[in-house]
């Protein structure tokens, strides 16, 4: 009890104050939409710090007979009542200009740029650090996480055919600075300020950074049609799928010097689903495939140690049947197979961890007031 309590004892706030002046223009053809937002953010954060120190530990040692009830409660209280605070701004500029061209009523183009921003989770910046003096390693989050940012640029076109259907191919760049991730092989180092007031001089860290850069370039295809032109019950099915190809590349850094991979955390290079649906007189069913390639999950200094989410294939059915104009029961299988919800590996291919998800049922009454 004490240790959760220490633990959640959190308290985070952050306050982002912004203005947007966006305009539009219509040329012809052409279509202009342009605007910039400003923001500034605020954090300040409180958590728990978690050490025992050599004080501590000598005490723990020099303990005669059985540990009590109220000398475990004290060395607990000892080891997480410690607190850490830390507070961060940052102010960010996001222009954004977007040009669409119809030359024809079936054919759009496009063509935008837009800056954006991605924040680092509420997690990360909550102070807590964990440290171990026998293995001499701390794991800490970084209150000074700043947010990643991205130059995105994207062209696409869209061909609109009769009676109800769409196919669409773009390609898009993202130039990202700034980039979170996370890692180890960092060594504290000496001085007042070397983040922990001095203290852990030599201890290994492992926390998030901002890394350098980042690029992600890919692919879109995009298919879409509903088979009104079928005779009868025919007309009621569908299909659609889509294609995205990513390749990435990264510069963290690593001791002071920037390390160049071709793997960014978090960016598939491979992602495709397809499905088939059937929708006639309150009968709706669809069934959903997705594939998502195996993509990095965390880097590391350390070749050995990057980790990866596997390859993962689903099959999900939703199906709905209506009773009348106010009510419906519906039925949906999610992950049919029992394909893994999450499996990861180190880079050799080394298995690291794998949770299962059984397929999920879900079924109901929906009835409309």
């Amino acid at each position: 009890n004490i240790t959760t309590r220490a633990n959640g004892n959190q308290d985070f706030e952050e306050r982002i104050s912004a203005g947007y002046l966006m305009g539009q223009v219509q040329l012809g053809k052409f279509s202009v939409l342009s605007g910039v937002r400003i923001e500034k953010t605020e954090t300040d954060g409180e958590g728990a710090l978690v050490t025992i120190t050599p004080e501590e530990r000598a005490r723990r040692a020099a303990w005669v007979g059985t540990v009590t009830d109220a000398e475990l409660r004290r060395r607990t209280l000892e080891e997480y009542s410690r607190r850490a605070t830390n507070r961060g701004s940052y102010r960010d500029v996001l222009p954004g200009l977007h040009v669409k061209y119809s030359p024809t009523r079936n054919v759009v183009g496009r063509l935008s740029y837009a800056k954006n921003i991605g924040r680092p989770g509420i997690g990360e910046l909550v102070p807590r650090t964990t440290v171990d003096d026998n293995e001499r390693d701390i794991t800490a989050t970084n209150p000074g996480l700043l947010p990643q940012i991205a130059d995105n640029f994207d062209a696409s076109v869209e061909y609109y055919f009769e009676p109800a259907g769409v196919l669409s191919a773009g390609v898009f760049l993202k130039e990202i600075s700034r980039f979170i991730y996370r890692a180890g092989g960092a060594t504290v180092g000496t001085g007042a300020d070397n983040g922990f007031g001095g203290n852990y001089a030599g201890y290994d860290l492992v926390t998030s950074y901002n890394g350098g850069t980042a690029k992600v370039k890919g692919l879109e295809l995009s298919y879409n049609q509903q088979f009104t032109f079928l005779p009868g019950r025919w007309s009621g099915f569908g299909a659609h799928a889509t294609y995205t190809k990513m390749e990435t590349s990264g510069q963290y850094a690593s001791g002071g010097a920037l390390v160049t991979t071709r793997e960014v955390p978090g960016f598939n290079p491979f992602v495709a689903n397809a499905g088939l649906s059937y929708i006639h007189r309150g009968v709706t069913v669809r069934l959903q495939y997705n594939y998502t390639g195996r993509f990095l999950r965390a880097y590391s200094a350390n070749d050995s140690r990057l980790q990866y989410n596997k390859a993962r294939r689903t099959v999900d059915l939703r199906t709905r049947f209506s009773l009348s104009r106010r009510t419906d029961v519906y039925l949906d299988v999610a992950n049919i197979f029992n394909e893994p919800d999450s499996a990861s590996e180190f880079g050799a291919g080394r298995p690291r961890q794998v949770k299962r998800m059984s397929p999920l049922f879900s079924f109901g009454v929906n009835a409309r007031l």
